[in-house]
């Protein structure tokens, strides 16, 4: 088990520094962390563009947020189903506050990087390794790097 998480944080380094595209951002485990724990909602984040999107974005689920900050404005039915199950993956429980969470953690990354928060999701959910155990946004940080160096499932 323990060979198994090394291996996964050597397959990061080496993506990461691979290949002919650079990556546009580098991620440090305590930027992960504070990704995850961000107490705020995706579409309510000062000084971001989807804030403007809509006036009252309060009384809004988290999934409702996401369909406003998401990159092309994909429906909660797009985006549900495949959130959830990453979430399912990597440990995540699916209550609002965490729903709210994972949105940020895919809008930030997509800002970082330019890569689709659904293709994020994708990505994560195509490249889960069994008994790997790591976090939601380490997950997503892990595959905004390897897809910006070139890497699909």
């Amino acid at each position: 088990m323990r060979w198994l998480n090394l291996l996964f944080i050597c397959l990061v380094a080496i993506a990461s520094g691979c290949g002919t595209v650079e990556p546009t951002a580098t991620f440090t485990a305590e930027e992960l962390a504070a990704y995850i724990a961000e107490e705020t909602t995706v579409a309510s984040d000062p000084g971001s563009d989807e804030s403007s999107n809509s006036s009252d974005t309060s009384e809004m689920t988290a999934l409702e947020q996401m369909e406003v900050a998401f990159d092309g404005n994909p429906s909660k039915s797009m985006i549900k189903p495949k959130l959830e199950r990453a979430m399912s993956l990597y440990g995540l429980a699916r209550i609002e506050s965490n729903y709210s969470r994972a949105g940020s953690v895919l809008v930030r990354l997509r800002k970082a990087n330019g890569i689709p928060e659904l293709e994020i999701l994708d990505f994560m959910i195509c490249s889960h390794v069994p008994g790997v155990n790591t976090t939601f946004a380490a997950a997503a940080a892990a595959a905004a790097t390897f897809i910006s160096v070139g890497d699909s499932c």
